[in-house]
């Protein structure tokens, strides 16, 4: 992350002092920052390489951890599970979600579980945005299209009995 100056941001400085996050917030949502060390951590818990790969957890091709060191991690939950991840990542070269091969079915927004059984729901594009509206604005059930929205996301509001308000 970069100031206007092309200055360095630190990843959590960024979510606290450009994004104004608390640490509540950030805890609240779950925010991770990648140690590098998931799948050293994973494979002394018993869990092979195969399993890790799997899940998306493992690079196939370096056998590395998918999430390297430094970026910030956002837990995508259905029925309060983490069933995906997107990522912001300082320099740029990472993809902005994992591979949605690994994607648990039915997670199709940031923030999802906020709005079952809800009659009112704001869609915001970013986590970032979820975050803010969600804490700063006082909306609980508020989700995250993560980028321009897709046909599957559009058929799944539509077939929502919610009232849905967008912010782009």
């Amino acid at each position: 992350f970069r100031e206007a100056s092309g200055k360095a941001i630190a990843p959590l400085a960024y979510l606290r002092e450009k994004r104004k996050h608390s640490d509540d917030a950030l805890r609240q949502f779950q925010i991770g920052l990648a140690d590098g060390k998931l799948c050293q951590a994973a494979a002394d818990e018993g869990f092979t390489d195969a399993e890790l790969c799997a899940a998306g957890l493992m690079s196939e091709k370096t056998r590395k951890d998918y999430w390297r060191r430094g970026l910030l991690l956002y837990p995508h939950l259905l029925e309060n599970q983490v069933s995906h991840f997107s990522q912001k990542d300082p320099s740029g070269k990472c993809d902005y979600q994992a591979h949605h091969r690994h994607r648990i079915p039915g997670c199709h927004f940031f923030n999802q579980d906020s709005i079952v059984g809800s009659s009112k729901i704001v869609v915001v594009e970013g986590q970032n945005d979820v975050i803010s509206v969600a804490t700063k604005g006082n909306y609980t059930t508020v989700i995250g299209t993560n980028g321009v929205p897709t046909g599957e996301q559009i058929k799944y509001l539509d077939g929502l009995d919610s009232l849905i308000t967008v912010f782009a």
